[in-house]
């Protein structure tokens, strides 16, 4: 495993924290359509700054390693999600086999662990950005036909994959994300090699200013003010685009953030396990009410402050408390799986037993 860089780690926290606070709903306030803005095109962002790693010389076998490192774990945190569903509340097998079929197709707004459906669209603009990748070599002709793609998906298909998906997989919303996965890709050098301190005064400058900039901008999106947006959504082609310029300047505000917070050894571990966090999220928010009332304690979550709290503090038990377990519950697992695919060899390769 490569060295971790403590900001971007910090960063993917950033992310999952939103998502966390987002999922509340119109309960977070004004930080509910705010974190809605960015927090998914920060994740393939933060995923597509690694995207040019080494990879498996054989197509497939890279096809294989995403199988595993995503969607297995997908289905393992469905799994575990449907198992607290029936213990909870008794579905008749007609609905276990509805909520298995929804898990099957991946499709978001479908799924009963909604939260989940992240890891599907992430395996498929993965696939599709290294399936590009070794056609056309250059991360710029990427980014063009990323940006061809996103436009399809805002203007010509008869919905919005963005807010109701309906392929499988999320190929759909893959089309919209892989914009933001193609250009944390494109600046990935840029953003692993740049040193501040080491900079010419211009390009100290310039970040400043940028920095500010995307700060002042998140302020007004915050507060829903959106007089940048106002003045875009009138100009044709950019209107189309503007969704995912604002997302951009938001990822950079966060980008700041996550730089002015990457001392905390804390939040570094939290944003290095986000696999976890994203899947036990609808977990550990179903299992805490439970577990509460077992011992006469009744949750109320009312405002923002609420949110917060309860939002980091879920993190907290998944990270201490569930992930621990399920790491070994999970290795168990993924040693079988891979023992029983690996006497078929698929993609013409031998499979390793995870340590």
């Amino acid at each position: 495993m490569g060295k971790r860089i403590d900001w971007i780690d910090v960063l993917k926290f950033c992310g999952i924290f939103a998502i966390y606070v987002g999922h509340f709903g119109t309960i977070s306030g004004e930080a509910y359509e705010f974190v809605f803005s960015y927090h998914v095109p920060l994740f393939f962002f933060a995923s597509g700054v690694f995207a040019n790693k080494s990879c498996p010389e054989n197509f497939l076998q890279f096809v294989w390693k995403k199988i595993k490192a995503i969607v297995l774990p997908y289905f393992f945190f469905s799994i575990l999600s449907l198992i607290v569903i029936i213990c909870d509340s008794s579905p008749s097998p007609h609905d276990i086999l509805d909520m298995l079929l929804d898990c099957l197709l991946g499709i978001r707004n479908h799924l009963f662990a909604s939260p989940l459906w992240f890891l599907p669209c992430l395996f498929v603009v993965s696939i599709t950005f290294e399936l590009l990748r070794r056609i056309f070599k250059k991360n710029i002709i990427i980014l063009f036909l990323s940006v061809v793609l996103f436009y399809v998906a805002e203007s010509l298909l008869p919905f919005r994959p963005f807010i109701e998906p309906s392929w499988f997989f999320n190929c759909d919303s893959a089309m919209y994300y892989l914009l933001f996965y193609a250009i944390g890709a494109a600046t990935s050098y840029f953003l692993l090699h740049f040193s501040f301190s080491q900079s010419s005064f211009q390009m100290k400058i310039l970040i400043l200013l940028l920095g500010i900039s995307s700060i002042i901008y998140s302020a007004t999106i915050y507060f829903q003010k959106d007089f940048l947006g106002n003045w875009l959504s009138d100009v044709a082609v950019i209107g189309i685009f503007y969704p995912a310029i604002k997302a951009l300047l938001l990822i950079i505000c966060q980008i700041v953030l996550a730089k002015l917070l990457s001392f905390s050894k804390l939040l570094q571990h939290l944003g290095e396990n986000t696999l976890y966090l994203c899947g036990n999220e609808y977990l550990v928010k179903q299992l805490i009410p439970i577990i509460l009332s077992m011992i006469g304690l009744k949750l109320t979550v009312s405002n923002l402050l609420d949110v917060l709290l309860y939002s980091f503090g879920a993190m907290l038990a998944v990270y201490y408390i569930l992930m621990p377990i399920e790491k070994r519950i999970y290795q168990r697992l993924g040693n079988l799986i891979i023992m029983i695919v690996s006497s078929f060899k698929p993609f013409g390769v031998k499979c390793k037993r995870e340590k």
